[in-house]
């Protein structure tokens, strides 16, 4: 990403995220749950582990207004079919 600054301080996180792109390219696939308080660096975080991604990265979001728990599922699924159309279902 050009004209970003280093990613400092997330050597814990940025491992075990690398630890779940590791599995998912050997076919072992994960869902990653990242919460945290507005501002923290979550969406960076996230930036950085699509960077990497050798596969696709599906990413959703929770809003504070009332989010239904799958929400964030359903909002990245639908965001990744949207931009493939041919990957869905026959």
């Amino acid at each position: 990403m050009a004209g970003r600054t280093a990613l400092v301080g997330r050597e814990a996180e940025t491992a075990r995220l690398d630890g779940a792109l590791h599995q998912a390219a050997r076919g072992r696939g994960a869902l990653v749950l990242l919460s945290g308080e507005a501002g923290v660096g979550k969406t960076r975080l996230t930036e950085e582990l699509a960077g990497r991604a050798t596969g696709p990265v599906l990413r959703g979001r929770a809003r504070q207004d009332g989010t239904a728990a799958y929400g964030p599922a359903v909002a990245a699924l639908r965001s990744h079919l949207r931009a493939r159309p041919g990957a869905g279902p026959p």
